[in-house]
């Protein structure tokens, strides 16, 4: 396939950046902790536009080369061995790497593993062993899916620590994201005697002194944590919580949710940065991640294959709604723009790629009579981006699904005056009777600063979704832990997903409330 001309030209931009701006950093001997010059400097410096210094400076902080702290600046970081091998272990694998070869990569680490914690701390490693296989046969009858992984996270890290090995450890703890689920139906249940059998072994064949026996036969351990089926034909599954941009709400109440799993349950997740419900359910229906949040029209409309999506996503269930989003639309109230009928030619941030808030702010636009590359100019970008574009001009107006008074907003807010606008009554009725997940809502007076009279505004609602090959166990343990912190509602409380099946764990915990 050919890579389109503009692409290329613009891949070569931000690598020039990328060179400039190390470049610019060893001349002027910048240590950690040092702050960058304004992006608006760079940029004339460089002789670059300020999006591409802007995308430059994002790649360096993906792999911690730099700090970017929104509203105060850019600083020189310490890069970290996790940084830089992160977002290669993050990516998406599939089709790229095949998933006999990722096994087989997986066995080798292991085995490596054990080898140098071996030399390195003999004792410590057959201690270890001992007390891991001290816990199994305590716990064995009761320990469940999540727990099973858990344990033996916690396990592979105090291993991976004794080979006194940073490089290697840090290996090992990001591939504990690459787990595996089956490809089929059915729950994922880990054959927890073949787990101790092979730590058995392993424990024999040390005291044997057959340190390489001991090291072929741990890289065998994968397997116990795999059912039958998916041992032939492994699929590539990041055990994370999909959430939107950083600053939204989809992002927030992730961090609350992974936190409260952690806290409460044998359940490991990490929050992982997407564009929003649109991705989140894409990602979630191909086994990329276990948990994600998705506006229930979306998540519908994904199932069933309407909308935004060519093909029915069979694979999502629901969980539970989450309650639900505000759209808020606001510019800088020293702007020009003091309606929604002042957009003819202004620039309009819709927010990020695979997030709904460009399909509900296209919808309400529409409404107003506009059409893109007739009437406005759009941009899509995560929230944080569009903050920053808004301040330098490049931006007259932003479009933000989020809950009322959100924290990054009110923070924004407090440095820089906002306007925000209402949507007209009629207009609003016409897109609340149009689709009928949407619901006509208010920002009340006062929930940011400066804003002294109520938003007429739309209300989307949300659902936490996960994929139909998750336990039944571990998604009753993780709707009655949710439920009992206030962040799932009950679905007889908040009706609208009947288009979307329920998944049998969730059902379970709700029948069993009743």
């Amino acid at each position: 396939m050919t890579v389109p001309e503009d692409t290329r030209r613009r891949t070569s931009r931000v690598e020039s950046t990328v060179e400039f701006i190390q470049g610019m950093i060893a001349a002027r001997h910048l240590e950690a902790g040092d702050q960058l010059p304004t992006i608006k400097e760079l940029s004339e410096e460089a002789g670059l536009a300020q999006s591409t210094i802007r995308e430059g400076m994002q790649k360096l902080a993906a792999v911690g080369r730099l700090r970017i702290e929104h509203g105060v600046g850019t600083f020189v970081a310490k890069p970290s061995l996790k940084g830089i091998l992160q977002p290669l272990l993050d990516s998406d694998v599939s089709g790229l790497v095949e998933n006999s070869d990722l096994f087989e990569v997986r066995r080798e680490l292991a085995a490596i593993t054990l080898k140098l914690a071996v030399e390195r701390s003999a004792k410590e490693v057959g201690r270890l062993l001992r007390s891991t296989l001290d816990t199994l046969s305590r716990d064995a009858r009761t320990l469940s899916s999540a727990e099973l992984l858990e344990l033996d996270s916690t396990f592979q890290d105090r291993l991976a620590r004794l080979t006194s090995n940073a490089l290697l450890r840090t290996l090992v703890l990001a591939m504990r994201n690459v787990g595996r689920r089956p490809g089929g139906e059915g729950a994922f249940e880990p054959d927890v005697v073949k787990y101790v059998t092979v730590l058995e072994s392993v424990l024999e064949a040390l005291g044997a002194g057959e340190t390489q026996r001991a090291a072929d036969t741990f890289a065998t351990l994968i397997e116990a944590l795999m059912p039958s089926e998916e041992r032939r034909n492994l699929v590539v599954y990041c055990d994370a919580l999909g959430t939107g941009s950083t600053g939204g709400s989809f992002f927030t109440l992730g961090q609350r949710i992974s936190a409260i799993l952690a806290r409460t349950t044998g359940v490991y997740s990490t929050v992982q940065l997407t564009g929003g419900g649109l991705e989140n359910v894409r990602l979630t229906e191909a086994a990329k991640i276990g948990l994600g949040i998705a506006q229930i029209d979306v998540a519908v409309d994904a199932f069933n294959g309407h909308g935004d999506f060519d093909k029915p996503h069979t694979n999502i269930r629901s969980i539970a709604p989450l309650g639900g989003l505000e759209l808020h639309i606001f510019t800088l109230a020293a702007g020009p723009v003091t309606s929604l009928r002042d957009l003819n030619g202004k620039t309009v941030g819709l927010g990020a790629f695979g997030g709904a808030s460009e399909k509900v702010a296209s919808e309400v636009l529409q409404r107003f009579g506009y059409v893109e590359s007739g009437a406005y100019i759009a941009k899509q970008a995560p929230f944080d981006e569009m903050i920053t574009m808004l301040v330098d001009g490049e931006l007259d107006l932003v479009f933000f699904l989020s809950s009322s008074r959100n924290s990054a907003l009110i923070e924004f807010a407090i440095a820089r005056e906002l306007r925000f606008l209402s949507i007209d009554p009629p207009v609003l009725r016409e897109l609340v009777k149009d689709h009928p997940y949407w619901q006509a809502s208010r920002i009340e007076a006062f929930s940011y600063p400066h804003q002294d009279v109520p938003i007429s505004t739309l209300r989307v609602p949300m659902t936490l979704i996960t994929h139909s090959a998750v336990s039944e166990a571990d998604v009753y343990s993780i709707t009655r832990v949710l439920h009992a912190e206030n962040v799932l509602l009950n679905p007889e409380s908040a009706p609208g997903l009947d288009g979307l099946p329920q998944h049998p764990g969730a059902a379970r915990y709700w029948r069993d409330r009743r």
